[in-house]
C-alpha cells in the first residue's frame, strides 16, 4: 500500500460538515499560501493543527508524517487527519492543572512550575521558569490562576477560528492578484480601522525631488527640520520584541552588521523601529547620529531568493520606522547604514598599555582596558541581559577570529570563568582576558590590540570604527518572535544585494547616452539619496563620477570626483549622499562622463574579508 492510500485508509469514512471545512481551511492556508499546495514540514503540520484548536503531541505528529505521501500532506488529507483530533476541553486543561496544583490551593506557583519542568525532558532554568510564568500572570502577584488561564486559552483559540474565518471571507470576495499579495499589506484584517492599517509608504510623500538631465541627475532635498512625516500611532497593547545589534567597518572599509529574522503567527498591524545608540557610559557618542534604516524581506519558502518588501523611510525622535500590514510567516530584516557618518577612520599610533604588573610580579589588565572590556561586553549583549550566552559569545568569536564556537569551546567557558544559568557574565569575560594575558609567553599587547580593531575600538580605547543599534517590531494582533539571524560577513554581500534590491524597486532610472551599456538606478528620500550601475556587457567598463557641484551634502566615497570600474556583468554601489547639516537645504548633483586622466584612480569595492589581523582565538590557551 502506497503512503498515500495509508494516510486516505487511516482517515476515511468520516463525514464533514461545510463549516468545519472552512475553519480546517483557514488553518491551512495559515501555514502555506492555498489549498492547492502541501504541507510540507513536520512545523508546518504542527502549526496548521494548533490553528484549528488541536493540541497534538511530538509522537502524534511524528506518526502521522510517518505515514505520509513524499510529498506532503495536501488539504484533503489535512481535512480528514484533523477529525482525528478532538479539541482540548476546558475540564482536560483544568486536570492537567490540578496535577501540577500541589497544595490544591487552584494557582501554579513559581515553584511548582519549576520542578514540573526540570523533572523530564528538557530543563529549564529557573529565569525560563520565571519568564513563562510572568507572561501568563495577570495580575502579577507570583501566581497563577489556572482556572482563569484556561479560560484565556480557550477565549484566544475562538478568537484565533473567527480571525480565520474573516480571513477566508476577505480572501474569497475580494479578487487580488499575487504581486498584490507579496506587498507590505497582503492580509487587511478587518476589526482594525482602515485609518490605523495604512502603511506609512503610502502616507509619506517625500518633498525631495530629482532632475534628470543627460548623463547626470540633481537631487534637491529639503532641510529636514521642515519635514513632516507620519506619526506612529499609540503602541499601548501591542505585543512587542526587540534586540541590539552593532556594525562594524572591516580594514577594507566594507560595512557588515547583524541580520534579524522575524516570525508572525498570524496577520499583524506591525509597526518597526531601528534606531543607532550609544554605549551606556557615553550618551553623547557621536554613533548616535549615524544614518540607520532596514530593509525587509519576505522569506521564501519555495527558491533562494527572499522578496523584497520595503525600507523603512520615516523618522521620529531619532528613529526610523515603518508601520503597516504583514501576512503570517517569516521575514528578515537587515538594517543598514549608508557609510556616510560610520566610516573608516585612521587609528591612533598612541596605543595606552593595557596590562601591568602588580607588586607581586603578576600580569594584571590596566583599568582603562578593564572598562573597555566592559563596552565590548555592551555590544555583544544583544538581549540585554548582563551576560553572554552561546550564541552571543559566538557573535564575539567569529568578530575577533573568524572561528565559531564549537561545543567542547563552550565548555571550556563554562567550566573556567564565572557564569550565571549557563551564560557568561561580565566577570567572567573579564577572567577570560585576564587568563590570557597571564598565559602568554611574550607580551599580549599586540594581541589585545588587534582584538580591539576588529570589534571598532583603536589603540587609545575609543569606539572609532563601530555603531550599536535596536531594533524592535510591535505587532497589534499577534507576539512578534525577533532573533539574530546572522552577523552578515562581507563575502556573503548579504547588505550590498539589499541595497541593490531596495534601490531597484524604488529608484528613478537614468538614461547614459554617453554609456549605454550602463544602466544607472537613484533613489531619493527627503533625507538621502543613493544609486548604483549594472553592466549588462561581458567586458569591465570605467566611468567618472563628479559630484563636485553638491552642496550641504556628505558623501560615502568621501570624494567629490572619482574613477569607478563596473565589472563585466556586475553590479557596484556609485554613492550614498546625506544632508551635511539637517537644518539646511541640500543638493545632490552626480555627474557622469568617461575618465579623464585628472580624475581619481579607479575605485571598485573588492570583496572584503573580516580584519585582515584577526588574532588567535582568546580560548587556545587550553588547547
Amino acid at each position: 500500500m502506497s503512503r498515500r492510500s495509508s494516510v486516505n485508509s487511516t482517515y476515511s469514512g468520516r463525514n464533514r460538515s461545510n463549516g468545519d471545512e472552512s475553519e480546517y481551511k483557514g488553518a491551512f492556508i495559515s501555514v502555506v499560501k492555498t489549498v492547492n499546495e502541501t504541507i510540507s514540514t513536520r512545523q508546518q503540520l504542527t502549526q496548521a493543527l494548533q490553528y484549528a484548536g488541536r493540541n497534538p503531541t511530538a509522537k502524534q505528529v511524528a506518526k502521522i508524517w510517518s505515514d505520509s505521501p513524499t510529498g506532503g500532506i495536501g488539504f484533503k488529507d489535512f481535512c480528514r487527519i484533523i477529525k482525528d483530533f478532538k479539541p482540548t476541553s476546558k475540564s482536560q486543561l483544568l486536570a492537567g492543572f490540578r496535577k501540577i496544583d500541589i497544595n490544591g490551593d487552584g494557582f501554579i506557583s513559581e515553584s511548582e512550575l519549576y520542578r514540573l519542568f526540570t523533572a523530564r525532558g528538557e530543563k529549564m532554568t529557573k529565569s525560563e521558569v520565571k519568564k513563562l510564568l510572568d507572561s501568563a500572570d495577570v495580575n502579577k502577584d507570583g501566581r497563577l490562576d489556572y482556572d482563569e488561564f484556561c479560560d484565556l486559552m480557550l477565549s484566544t483559540t475562538t478568537r484565533c477560528k473567527e480571525l480565520i474565518n474573516k480571513k477566508i471571507l476577505k480572501t474569497t470576495t475580494t479578487t487580488t492578484t499575487t504581486d498584490e499579495i507579496e506587498t507590505a499589506k497582503p492580509v487587511p484584517i478587518k476589526r482594525v480601522s482602515q485609518a490605523s492599517l495604512q502603511n506609512t509608504s503610502d502616507l509619506y510623500k517625500r518633498t525631495a525631488i530629482i532632475q534628470k538631465m543627460t548623463d547626470a541627475i540633481v537631487v534637491k532635498g529639503p532641510a529636514l527640520t521642515d519635514v513632516k512625516t507620519p506619526k506612529p500611532k499609540s503602541l499601548k497593547g501591542w505585543s512587542n520584541a526587540k534586540s541590539k545589534g552593532c556594525f562594524y567597518v572591516d580594514s577594507s572599509d566594507e560595512i557588515v552588521g547583524h541580520t534579524y529574522k522575524l516570525e508572525l503567527p498570524f496577520a499583524s498591524n506591525v509597526h518597526l523601529a531601528v534606531q543607532s545608540s550609544a554605549l551606556k557610559n557615553d550618551a553623547e557618542s557621536w554613533t548616535s547620529t549615524v544614518d540607520i534604516g532596514a530593509f525587509v524581506f519576505r522569506e521564501s519558502k519555495s527558491d533562494d531568493e527572499n522578496k523584497f518588501l520595503f525600507v523603512t523611510e520615516c523618522k521620529d525622535n531619532g528613529k526610523n520606522f515603518w508601520t503597516g500590514d504583514l501576512r503570517s510567516g517569516s521575514y528578515v530584516i537587515i538594517p543598514f547604514t549608508s557609510g556616510c557618518k560610520l566610516k573608516s577612520r585612521d587609528h591612533n599610533d598612541d596605543d595606552l598599555p593595557l596590562t601591568r604588573k602588580d607588586l607581586n610580579d603578576e600580569v594584571k589588565l590596566t583599568r582603562p582596558f578593564c572598562e573597555t572590556l566592559a563596552d565590548i561586553f555592551e555590544l555583544c549583549d544583544l538581549d540585554d541581559n548582563n551576560k553572554l550566552s552561546r550564541d552571543e559569545f559566538n557573535w564575539f568569536q567569529v568578530r575577533t577570529n573568524d572561528e565559531e564556537v564549537d561545543d567542547d569551546a563552550w565548555k571550556v567557558v563554562l567550566e573556567n570563568f564565572e557564569t550565571d544559568e549557563g551564560e557568561m557574565t561580565r566577570k567572567g569575560f573579564e577572567e577570560l582576558h585576564l587568563m590570557q594575558a597571564q598565559e602568554e609567553e611574550n607580551d599580549p599587547q599586540h594581541e589585545f590590540i588587534d582584538m580591539l580593531k576588529s570589534v571598532g575600538f583603536n589603540g587609545s580605547l575609543d569606539l572609532v570604527q563601530a555603531c550599536p543599534f535596536q531594533v524592535e517590531v510591535f505587532a497589534k494582533e499577534c507576539n512578534p518572535l525577533l532573533s539574530v539571524a546572522s552577523l552578515s560577513l562581507p563575502e556573503e554581500r548579504v547588505m550590498r544585494e539589499a541595497m541593490f534590491k531596495s534601490i531597484e524597486s524604488t529608484s528613478e532610472v537614468v538614461p547614459l547616452k554617453l554609456i549605454d551599456e550602463l544602466s544607472w538606478f537613484v533613489y531619493f528620500s527627503d533625507s538621502r539619496a543613493s544609486s548604483f550601475m549594472r553592466n549588462k556587457t561581458a567586458r569591465a567598463i570605467e566611468v567618472n563620477v563628479n559630484c563636485s557641484q553638491s552642496k550641504n551634502c556628505m558623501t560615502s566615497q568621501r570624494k567629490d570626483n572619482f574613477n569607478l570600474k563596473v565589472p563585466a556583468h556586475g553590479t557596484v554601489m556609485v554613492d550614498h549622499s546625506l544632508p551635511a547639516v539637517e537644518s539646511e537645504k541640500w543638493s545632490y548633483h552626480c555627474c557622469i562622463t568617461k575618465p579623464t586622466k585628472t580624475s581619481s584612480k579607479p575605485t571598485s569595492k573588492r570583496p572584503s574579508s573580516v580584519a585582515s589581523s584577526k588574532k588567535e582565538s582568546i580560548l587556545s590557551i587550553f588547547k
